[in-house]
């Protein structure tokens, strides 16, 4: 039930395979499938071949479920009832807010890796402190659960060997980070995967936080089914708030929400941008992340804070070694 007060912090979820060294079946022709968001034919390849069924699988552990998608040659991403899931030919990433249960799909992903010849490579857990711990679902009743969710998790354990760590002052804003590693991944899986942008912000601006309440806007146009207003509020929320200027060229699935809140993912080429709005009083929070390799970091992360006028953020940049 909504309570007026929502979890806007992300779990993140990222999952690395590789073809199975004792697989003989050979997944890197794929198989044509679709078109992607501006009409070109998609190959799709590894992970991609998951069947939409799969998807909703996946979604239903982490109890969220898939609202609209958007693809490239390179990529597919969903936004979904609480944040938004992307897939790479093999590279996986799951974000959800609110009392989702990220963890409890791992198993899932598993068995639908060896279906498909592959088997993890690298898993990466992370997450903010949360506002509101204890309206938690098991395993995320605290980072200590987590970890003992994830050590004891039999079908990881045996491929891979993690540590977790908390970076950042326990008495205040701080990031839990769990990470399991092979290290032996190939170059030629080409997941484009070596930095991640992370800008988590809280006390939105109230000027920016009505723009992002349902109500705002004409309900109903003559002749406009629900599903209609759905999209035409959602484009209206992303053009006034500022929101598309902040991915320029990119092809955007947006999407707003009743009574209020807001999400969007965006594709150029084979980076993703993702922004997750939760404008409630009092525990208002934005977040912005993207992969995207850009020229001038500190004028990303500018023109963010200028669009949403946080009281304050915390930023992460993850990245790989080298």
């Amino acid at each position: 039930d909504y309570t007026g007060m929502f979890e806007g912090p992300e779990k993140t979820l990222e999952v690395v395979f590789r073809r199975d060294s004792d697989e003989h079946t050979d997944l890197s022709m794929g198989e044509l499938s679709g078109t992607s968001s501006s009409n070109a034919p998609i190959l799709r390849t590894g992970l991609r071949r998951l069947d939409r069924s799969d998807l909703d699988v996946v979604c239903a552990r982490a109890r969220c479920t898939i609202l609209s998608s958007i693809s490239n040659q390179y990529l597919d991403a969903y936004v979904l009832s609480e944040s938004s899931l992307f897939i790479y030919p093999y590279m996986l990433v799951l974000k959800t807010c609110g009392t989702t249960t990220l963890l409890r799909c791992i198993a899932t992903l598993i068995d639908l890796g060896r279906k498909l010849g592959l088997e993890i490579d690298w898993v990466g857990y992370s997450r903010k402190n949360f506002n509101f711990p204890g309206d938690q679902a098991f395993p995320h009743q605290s980072f200590h659960q987590e970890l003992d969710y994830l050590y004891g998790h039999r079908n990881l354990c045996e491929r891979l060997d993690g540590s977790g760590y908390t970076l950042g002052p326990v008495t205040g804003d701080h990031w839990f980070v769990f990470v399991a590693d092979q290290t032996i991944r190939a170059k030629a899986l080409d997941i484009d995967t070596d930095r991640v942008l992370n800008i988590m912000m809280f006390d939105i601006d109230e000027n920016v936080t009505q723009l992002f309440y349902y109500d705002q806007y004409e309900q109903h146009l003559d002749g406009e089914t629900k599903d209609d207003a759905v999209k035409r509020i959602s484009e209206e929320q992303t053009s006034v708030s500022g929101i598309r200027s902040l991915c320029p060229g990119a092809i955007i699935d947006p999407r707003a929400f009743e009574p209020c809140g807001y999400s969007m993912n965006a594709v150029l080429f084979r980076s993703y941008s993702t922004i997750h709005i939760t404008p409630e009083s009092g525990s208002s929070y934005a977040s912005f992340e993207t992969n995207q390799k850009v020229g001038s970091y500190k004028a990303l992360i500018s023109n963010v804070i200028r669009t949403f006028r946080p009281k304050r953020f915390v930023m992460t940049l993850m990245a790989d070694e080298g």
